[in-house]
């Protein structure tokens, strides 16, 4: 005949498969948050990095891949496996320890740009934050944002042409005006 286990296995058992599901759950469980929020860091130090490219390019420079890590703040060893990874995404290119922004990476580098901006535009203009603190919470905002959500921001703010600090601010076309001289040129 069969023996009825003791009730504290059936508890045991019990136990154990809702540790299973708490940590394997799709889409909710730990494994599949700790893989969203691993993707959400690799894709805020890769949209970082393009920005400090760019912007180092405005200055008719381009940057090591020592001031990259630097900039960002990683070891030799995690900065050396985002430009891979950047390079894997055609993002990047790297040539004799610098670093450039192939026209994909500027691409995508504008919209960074271009989110944080319109941020730091809201944030003075509509949320009145003082200027000294708009550039953190924009940093943060720029992030999190979708394309859409930075197409309607832009035309709620009634499509601005300059942040806070005059930086003119990319179209949804990624096109950069300089000045009102030079109007819809993009930058190079």
């Amino acid at each position: 005949m069969f023996e009825i286990a003791a009730p504290w296995v059936f508890g045991i058992v019990l136990i154990l498969i809702a540790l299973a599901l708490a940590i394997f759950y799709p889409r909710q469980g730990l494994a599949a948050r700790w893989r969203a929020w691993r993707r959400s860091v690799e894709r805020q130090q890769i949209e970082d990095a393009l920005k400090y490219i760019f912007n180092i390019q405005q200055e008719n420079h381009s940057p090591s891949v020592d001031a990259l890590a630097g900039a960002l703040r990683l070891s030799q060893r995690s900065i050396l496996r985002l430009v891979a990874q950047m390079q894997s995404q055609n993002l990047v290119e790297q040539r004799r320890n610098r670093v450039y922004l192939t026209p994909e990476g500027q691409r995508w580098a504008l919209q960074v740009v271009r989110a944080h901006r319109l941020w730091e535009r809201y944030l003075a203009d509509e949320a009145r934050v003082p200027l000294d603190q708009i550039h953190e919470m924009a940093h943060k905002l720029e992030h999190k944002s979708t394309l859409e959500q930075i197409d309607d921001l832009d035309a709620a703010l009634g499509h601005p042409s300059r942040d806070p600090h005059g930086d003119p601010i990319p179209n949804a076309a990624g096109v950069l005006r300089q000045s009102s001289d030079e109007e819809g040129q993009a930058v190079a």
